[in-house]
């Protein structure tokens, strides 16, 4: 496998995690955002602009009901060009609509809180090991390319 495919791996599972973790997140807040904290992940560990953007909503508003920080989000999305109607219900895009924001949202909705709770500490602690991890990947083949761009020079 080449590093091009090992980091193509990475950032689909990345980005698989950053979606589960955002769908845990919402289906139960006030669960969900003191084990975030707990495990250390920070909004700017999430790639995806507008799961960020729906992360920091969240952790700043997470004692509101759960109706009103979606109604939040959805203001905020459309505010800041992330908003589409047309985008259908289960499309994995950084544009949303009423179909794929209720489809993404309902994911965890009927679960138990507790649920919730453990299933985004779980996504959490995976999302914040394979930050680090692909941080010190970065800063290793920064200083090898460094290396050898001194080597050729």
């Amino acid at each position: 496998m080449t590093s091009d495919q090992v980091y193509e791996r990475l950032n689909e599972q990345r980005d698989r995690l950053e979606r589960d973790l955002l769908a845990a997140v919402l289906g139960s807040p006030r669960q969900a955002i003191p084990e975030l904290e707990r495990c250390g992940l920070t909004p700017e560990m999430i790639e995806a602009e507008d799961l960020r953007l729906m992360l920091h909503i969240c952790i700043r508003d997470w004692q509101l009901p759960r109706d009103n920080i979606l109604r939040l989000i959805v203001e905020e999305l459309r505010a800041e060009g992330y908003w589409d109607d047309t985008q259908l219900a289960g499309a994995e895009s950084m544009l949303w609509s009423v179909a794929a924001f209720a489809a993404f949202t309902d994911r965890f909705s009927r679960w138990e809180s507790p649920m919730c709770r453990s299933e985004a500490a779980i996504w959490a602690n995976r999302l914040v090991k394979l930050s680090w991890a692909m941080s010190d990947a970065k800063e290793h083949f920064d200083r090898g390319y460094k290396l050898l761009e001194d080597a050729a020079a």
